[in-house]
């Protein structure tokens, strides 16, 4: 029927190294997918009065806000 291989002294079926390395594939590549996320990039706000800065950092806040809805 099936080939077998011999391995540490034991016969092992080729297609239990064939779902072997298929699961080593799937697994490595799900790692090398999911990574580190990056870490959030704050803008450097330059304002020239206090009212221009809440203003810049309320736009900021809404369009996070909407964005996260989207």
């Amino acid at each position: 029927m099936a080939g077998f291989y011999t391995i540490a002294g034991k016969n092992i079926p080729t297609h239990y190294l064939a779902l072997g390395l298929l699961t080593t594939y799937g697994v490595a590549i799900k790692f090398a997918l999911s990574g580190k996320s990056e870490p959030k990039v704050v803008p450097a706000v330059t304002a020239n009065s206090d009212d221009e800065y809440k203003f810049i950092m309320d736009y900021i806040k809404e369009a996070e806000a909407s964005e996260s809805k989207h």
